[in-house]
């Protein structure tokens, strides 16, 4: 325990985490330690609740090596993600070819071959997948020494325009699907057919680390006849989003012909760009999609064991060697979930501790990040004054308000409800290319991200000044 704290002290840490199932998360986690190496990794966990602390400066020695491939050659992105997605294809092979047959046939054999072989695969794809967490913690900082060697002067919102996304959002891409099917309605089509395909092309789309959501066609049936009614909306929608697409690429070539920016630097500005479009991707193929899959075992295990499927989340493949749990495991799971450290010893050596010895490791990761004051990165500027609250799951958004400020671990595309009526966003992780700097531009909402321990410094009900001209939060009163 003495040497574990010593180590963290040692450490310039950076933290990621969110509202996330063990049962999915752990092998994308896997997956840093095989690239930035083991012991630099740590992570809590508390029922839904986790927080992962990652060696900044070693992420930062690998986004500078991608940095620097990428400044010679436009094409080394495009090569990495198209051997990620020969990896998923993959990955998708042995998925469909085991649940082929219904998981209620597969005997202890077989869930224990799937986990095996699902754990390589996963962690195959993964290993690929976290090159955007290596830009995350300072690839701002990197981008703007390029620009900075460059001596050009680029303006902030030319930067966000030259590093935004170029395509569109699985979330917009459901929406432009809906919106075809709300439109043969309107005509008084039959569109059983259509609406049967678009759930077989969305069933996944509002998955997230934390959960699944079983999408059936009597859903989107029920969602589409909302739509019928607020056709004027989506439409507008709809207008938006294409408008988005045909004058994003036209604004990106129009600066980068004004600058005379050299080919090192538009393929650096064209990395973060490929970057925000892949995070989407990354989402739909490395884990909503794949979810969808794995809470058919979360399910079947908590039925065989009689346990909630909020217990059977904070298993582990390698606590699985048949749909019986032990007794010893189901004990440990029931202790993981009131909160418990995991630590990454070497490939070989992982532990789990638990009690008043985990809190006490989270409590010292949390407060190496600490800093006199509160401040982040700035993704979109602006100054407001407002209310916090708290959001760190689906269960949080019924308590936000219009005008609150939004403050969260990360958001997800199921927040950009709340986003619409904030008055500010503050986040605790996140790099020029994540989905809170990215919506918040959208948005024009005000927007600090990175600040690491926004979610332990605010409470609800604090009224704080964010000031993200100057990415700073400052407290004006105690709730």
């Amino acid at each position: 325990m003495q040497q574990l704290e010593k180590h963290i002290k040692k450490i310039n840490w950076y933290r990621q985490g969110g509202s996330l199932s063990l049962f999915y998360v752990l092998i994308p986690y896997h997956a840093i330690n095989n690239t930035i190496g083991y012991d630099r990794i740590i992570f809590y966990q508390e029922d839904f609740f986790n927080a992962a602390f990652f060696d900044k400066d070693l992420e930062r020695k690998k986004a500078e090596w991608v940095i620097a491939k990428q400044r010679d050659n436009k094409e080394f992105i495009n090569n990495w993600i198209k051997d990620w997605k020969k990896r998923v294809n993959i990955l998708f092979n042995f998925i469909n070819d085991f649940f082929g047959e219904p998981i209620e046939k597969w005997n202890n054999e077989k869930l224990v071959e799937f986990l095996n072989r699902m754990a390589s695969l996963w962690l195959d794809v993964w290993v690929k997948g976290v090159l955007i967490e290596w830009t995350d913690p300072e690839g701002h900082f990197l981008l703007e020494r390029e620009i900075e060697k460059s001596r050009i002067h680029f303006t902030v919102q030319e930067v966000e325009i030259l590093t935004g996304p170029e395509k569109i959002t699985y979330l917009q891409e459901e929406l432009l699907s809906r919106f075809e099917i709300v439109k043969a309605m309107k005509n008084n089509l039959d569109a059983k057919d259509l609406i049967r395909k678009h759930a077989d092309n969305f069933y996944w789309y509002k998955n997230n680390w934390a959960h699944v959501e079983e999408l059936t066609n009597k859903y989107f049936e029920k969602q589409i006849k909302e739509d019928v009614k607020n056709y004027a909306e989506i439409e507008k929608e709809r207008v938006a989003i294409n408008k988005y697409l045909k004058e994003i690429k036209d604004k990106k070539e129009r600066i980068i012909k004004k600058k005379n920016a050299p080919e090192s630097l538009k393929n650096i500005f064209y990395l973060f760009a490929t970057l925000a479009d892949w995070r989407d991707e990354r989402k739909k193929l490395g884990m909503a999609i794949v979810e969808h899959y794995l809470y058919q075992i979360v399910k079947r295990l908590a039925r065989e064991n009689n346990i909630p499927e909020e217990l059977a989340h904070q298993l582990t493949f390698r606590d699985i060697s048949g749909w019986k749990i032990s007794a010893e495991t189901l004990g440990e799971i029931k202790e993981r979930r009131k909160g418990a450290v995991y630590y990454y010893k070497n490939k070989e050596k992982s532990c789990w501790i638990y009690g008043k010895k985990a809190q006490r490791i989270y409590r010292l990761l949390v407060d190496s990040l600490r800093k006199e004051e509160l401040t982040g990165m700035i993704a979109n500027k602006g100054k407001i004054i407002g209310k916090v609250k708290l959001v760190e799951n689906k269960s949080d958004f019924k308590k936000f308000k219009k005008g609150n400020i939004l403050v969260a671990t990360m958001t997800r595309p199921e927040y950009v409800p709340l986003m619409k009526i904030a008055g500010a966003i503050v986040t605790n992780e996140g790099g020029i290319t994540c989905h809170a700097a990215i919506i918040s531009r959208e948005l024009n909402k005000p927007c600090i991200i990175g600040t690491q321990v926004a979610t332990e410094t605010l409470k609800d009900g604090d009224l704080v000044e964010v000031d993200a001209n100057k990415g700073i939060i400052k407290i004006l009163e105690k709730k």
